[in-house]
């Protein structure tokens, strides 16, 4: 078992232990903006950090659209959802806004981390900075 910051990581791995880890751990890390919440329905990812952080991983099926799974490392929940490419813009959707937005209550300006988990092939996701007046739900 690994402590750190008085967590307890409770599984097993062959890697480096996320769940107890800092900030620094997440590969793909962003500051939510109205767009990312809102009427949009994406998530949009800059293209360095989907060139570099997602597309290796995807493969070349990413450019025309992949489902994806995604553990939310927070309320231990597996997610699907779907990567694309369009227009040279890179984004997370169909389900982005149901599975996250709406069911973690996700705000304009909360951090959120992720990183791909080579072992279990999804990207593991959690909320790195909150509002602290926002009060966080999960459904």
């Amino acid at each position: 078992m690994a402590y750190r910051n008085n967590r307890v990581c409770d599984h097993l791995t062959l890697g480096v232990c996320h769940c107890t880890s800092n900030d620094d751990s997440w590969n793909i890390k962003k500051v939510l903006k109205q767009t990312d919440v809102g009427y949009c329905s994406r998530l949009l990812l800059g293209k360095k950090l989907a060139e570099e952080f997602v597309l290796p991983v995807l493969g070349a099926k990413a450019h025309r659209g992949i489902q994806v799974k995604i553990w939310d490392i927070d309320t231990k929940s597996m997610h699907t959802i779907k990567f694309k490419r369009r227009s040279g813009m890179y984004f997370f959707n169909g389900g982005w806004v149901k599975e996250f937005v709406i069911r973690r209550g996700l705000q304009e300006g909360n951090k959120i981390g992720l990183y791909w988990d080579q072992y279990g092939k999804f990207f593991n996701f959690t909320v790195l900075e909150a509002d602290k007046d926002q009060n966080r739900h999960y459904v």
